[in-house]
């Protein structure tokens, strides 16, 4: 096995494992990150109303790619996400997961619970509440990226804690998280705890990524989530039943490949 995918199994099993979701919402690598996305600028209120409204409903129409549909079926802590369409709360709830859609920085009740799962939109959400909506014009989109960096701080700071995981997936140049905001956050997080699956030589190329990676604190991969998730099931070294799905206990430091209790 890798030793890279050998440390990200071992912050799996130990937990929080979250996930950070970009706007590549398709199997191929040509699209866009989400096609159709309005242009904020030079748009009359109407215009974006109506203009976010006929996205939203492409998104809903469009098929889920196989590799979301994969891996939203994982026990995450947390889900937070640059998308702002209202197809992920269904792709993300089960049987056995509620799922807790907000766009709002603060900490709700259960931050890391599995099976009340908080979804969080960096950039609002089309199917959230007015105030929780993605921005209406360039004002606001100064406004909603400030509360998106707040909101991926409180992740690295407070959430992720230092023994857990950021998986990053559906990410690429383009995204309304920019590559210079993914660099500042993931320079909060200790070596090798963010994880960037799926990722393009353009990705590869860019010179925030690139200095992620000479720094430690971002691991590229070229497969994506849902197939490294697979191999490891196959071979019997991931199943749900070994995840600690509460993260209950928080008191742990990366020692080599595991973790020391340090109660």
């Amino acid at each position: 096995m890798d030793a890279s995918i050998h440390a990200l199994l071992a912050r799996l099993l130990a937990g929080p494992a979250m996930l950070l979701l970009g706007q590549h919402a398709a199997d191929d690598e040509q699209s866009r990150p989400d096609p159709g996305l309005p242009d904020l600028l030079g748009s009359a209120d109407e215009d974006m109303a109506a203009a976010y409204r006929r996205f939203d409903s492409a998104a809903r129409i469009r098929q889920v790619p196989a590799w979301l549909s994969e891996i939203a079926t994982y026990p995450w802590n947390g889900v937070f996400t640059s998308r702002i369409d209202s197809v992920l709360p269904d792709v993300f709830s089960t049987g056995w997961r509620r799922v807790v859609p907000t766009a709002q920085a603060q900490l709700g009740r259960h931050p890391r619970s599995t099976t009340e799962l908080q979804l969080r939109y960096l950039f609002g959400g089309l199917g959230l509440p007015e105030d929780e909506r993605p921005p209406a014009d360039v004002i606001q989109e100064v406004e909603t990226r400030s509360r998106a960096v707040e909101t991926l701080n409180t992740l690295a700071d407070t959430l992720v804690t230092p023994r857990g995981v950021v998986v990053i997936e559906g990410y690429r140049v383009g995204d309304w998280l920019t590559t210079q905001e993914l660099f500042t956050f993931v320079s909060r997080l200790q070596a090798g705890q963010a994880h960037l699956f799926s990722a393009p030589d353009t990705l590869r190329e860019d010179r925030f990524v690139r200095a992620a990676v000479d720094r430690g604190t971002l691991v590229l991969h070229d497969e994506s989530f849902a197939a490294v998730l697979a191999e490891l099931e196959a071979a019997g070294q991931l199943r749900p039943g070994m995840v600690d799905r509460d993260a209950r206990s928080l008191r742990f430091i990366p020692v080599r490949d595991g973790f020391a209790d340090v109660t």
